[in-house]
């Protein structure tokens, strides 16, 4: 009796080891290295909106990693600050994945800023994964992402803190004003175009920018227009 019980407790803890290794297995290889971010440190307030947000947000955070010495922190007690923020849109504007021609693809706009606010980069692009399978393949396309704006911000910070030790600028022509005229869209609201959502999806996404704006990270503008893009796609 006791020998058959110690049988059944040894075949269940060899299959919860299967699943823990099975479970681990499944879990998306962080973010390359970025060679561009220094030794000396890069910690950003990271903030995700758009398709894909969660995926995201965590490939930021596993790219400690690959890159020890980047990481992730958090406002408040406890967070440290860290040296700016990084904002992220993003939309998924794949076509069907069919083999093997596979391509998943983010439409992606972010901002990089100091602690001070200034801005230090931004850009709106499109970034991509290709492979002749599926599977995986977008996780490919979000450490791509990360990859990417990574990049831009260590360059970005980098030229910041030349410019500070460096000589100042001898006196030069001002710049010309621009001229007055139809206010183009904010560059971020693009991420919010798009096909019909989901309702969930569309409050969610209204939702996380309601967020963005009382953090402060999105003026007036950006916010009126990527709500009523999200919510005009219910």
């Amino acid at each position: 009796m006791r020998a058959a019980r110690a049988g059944q407790l040894c075949l269940r803890a060899v299959a919860v080891a299967v699943l823990a290794v099975a479970g681990y297995e499944c879990l998306p290889p962080p973010p390359p290295r970025v060679t561009s971010v220094p030794p000396a440190g890069l910690a950003l307030r990271v903030h995700v909106f758009g398709a894909s947000a969660t995926e995201v947000n965590d490939a930021f955070v596993a790219a400690h990693k690959s890159t020890p010495s980047f990481r992730v922190v958090q406002d408040g007690a406890g967070g440290g600050g860290g040296d700016g923020d990084v904002l992220v849109g993003l939309e998924n504007d794949s076509p069907m994945c069919v083999p093997p021609t596979g391509l998943c693809s983010f439409k992606v706009s972010y901002r990089v800023r100091n602690n001070a606010g200034d801005a230090l980069a931004s850009n709106t692009t499109t970034i991509n994964a290709q492979s002749d399978h599926c599977a995986d393949l977008c996780a490919q396309a979000i450490n791509n992402v990360v990859v990417r704006v990574l990049d831009d911000a260590a360059t970005a910070f980098a030229a910041a803190s030349a410019d500070d030790t460096g000589a100042k600028p001898d006196g030069g022509k001002p710049t010309p004003k621009a001229r007055p005229g139809a206010k183009a869209p904010p560059p971020i609201c693009a991420i919010a175009a798009g096909p019909r959502l989901p309702t969930g999806d569309a409050e969610a996404r209204a939702a996380q920018v309601e967020v963005l704006k009382r953090l402060g990270l999105l003026d007036q503008s950006e916010y009126d227009c990527l709500r009523k893009a999200y919510l005009g796609r219910l």
